[in-house]
């Protein structure tokens, strides 16, 4: 099979591992913040990473660990439904699936048993974990605003009312809430499965302000 992650194998040998990664980081994201904390999370673990298109998850299946993270737009993380319906196809019975959820709410319980809810992650993976977002309101293109005024008119109808104003408002004037130590219970969880002392738990949220 070629290697898809040259960098993270280099990592793996200096540090006395094994080259062959037991850990895929999969990412929805093209730059932008699921990507950062994409690129953290396998540095952190040495572990191999893509994107989540339809040419590659099918890798999923030669790894005992997989970490799914995705940008939550409109409530669903985006293209984990993929993941999802290949579950068989990828023969993901029996590894250890956590999933990222990336967004700009904040961890209310609210706005993560929606999310939970949307996604179906109560029949999906070990664990979910959400971690805080950014918006760059100076980046904007021209259409982007068009995109935004379509998702606060939908912002009423997919969460509580006090999760759907802060969610508009951050939409509209920005926000930065990505932080490498929000990472730490993530690359925890991995650690424990290598050591096989993970017990499952309730579904995480890493911080309860962003």
């Amino acid at each position: 099979m070629k290697n898809l992650n040259r960098k993270a194998e280099a990592r793996r040998a200096a540090a006395g591992m094994e080259s062959r990664a037991d850990t895929l980081v999969i990412v929805e994201s093209k730059h932008g913040s699921a990507l950062k904390y994409g690129e953290w999370i396998s540095n952190t673990l040495h572990s191999d990473m893509i994107p989540a298109t339809r040419k590659y998850l099918g890798y999923a299946s030669l790894y005992r660990n997989v970490i799914y993270i995705g940008w939550i737009k409109d409530g669903r993380i985006e293209k984990l439904n993929l993941l999802q319906q290949n579950y068989v196809n990828f023969n993901m019975d029996g590894k250890h699936i956590a999933v990222i959820g990336v967004g700009i709410g904040n961890p209310t319980d609210s706005y993560l048993k929606r999310i939970i809810a949307y996604n179906a992650l109560d029949q999906f993976g070990d664990s979910f974990h959400y971690l805080p977002g950014a918006v760059d309101e100076k980046k904007r293109k021209a259409g982007d605003m068009n995109n935004i005024q379509h998702c606060l008119k939908n912002l009423g109808k997919l969460y509580e009312k006090e999760d759907a104003e802060l969610i508009g408002e951050r939409l509209v004037q920005g926000y930065d809430g990505i932080s490498r130590n929000k990472i730490e219970s993530i690359v925890d969880e991995i650690t424990a499965v290598r050591n096989n002392t993970y017990r499952k738990d309730e579904p995480e949220e890493d911080g309860e302000d962003e």
